[in-house]
């Protein structure tokens, strides 16, 4: 796979959107007992450059995570996280209306009568782009449920910043963890 593949994958995107944010809690966890995870292996993203895109990922997540004050603890988490993206072929169309028409009418009272009629005709133009999606999962590893999921969706082109649209697009997924450990 070429370079242009992994932006693609990126899910990342042109200056002008915004970040689609969602996220599932589990209703009645206490995500104060949370202070400290590990990572699932990540090899769900394609391309060859994998390895790349998981590895920003995880640390883009771990800056996050150690401001909400877990740590990370691969023998005996209380939680472990997991990852993945795909991307979506979309087409939008935009209508562009004729620059000028010429309309003429006649009416008397209580009726009238009209035409109107383009000079020009109106187009319709396709527009193709992606949309790429980041799932970050929080497992409980005491009930080894869900706990939490954060996803974060953009359009996107290849004129990016990969590392900047990354952290900040996991910046806003994972400001919706509810977990705000102030003790270490």
């Amino acid at each position: 796979m070429k370079i242009s593949h992994l932006i693609l994958v990126l899910f990342l995107l042109s200056g002008c959107s915004t970040y689609n944010v969602t996220y599932e809690r589990k209703p009645g966890t206490d995500y104060t007992r949370y202070k400290t995870y590990a990572w699932l292996p990540a090899d769900s993203t394609p391309g060859n450059n994998k390895q790349f895109l998981n590895d920003r990922i995880m640390y883009y997540s771990n800056q996050q995570l150690a401001a909400k004050g877990m740590q990370i603890d691969v023998n005996n988490p209380d939680a472990v996280f997991n990852f993945y993206t795909y991307t979506v072929d979309k087409v939008q169309y935009q209508y562009n209306p004729p620059p000028a028409s010429m309309s003429f009418g006649f009416g008397g009272p209580g009726y009238y009568m009209g035409y109107a009629a383009p000079l020009a005709p109106a187009t319709v133009t396709q527009i193709n782009y992606k949309e790429g999606t980041l799932v970050i999962q929080m497992i409980d590893t005491r009930s080894h449920t869900e706990v939490w999921k954060g996803i974060v969706s953009k359009t996107f082109d290849q004129g990016i910043d990969i590392d900047a649209e990354l952290r900040s697009a996991i910046a806003k997924t994972m400001y919706t963890l509810p977990v705000r450990n102030t003790t270490k």
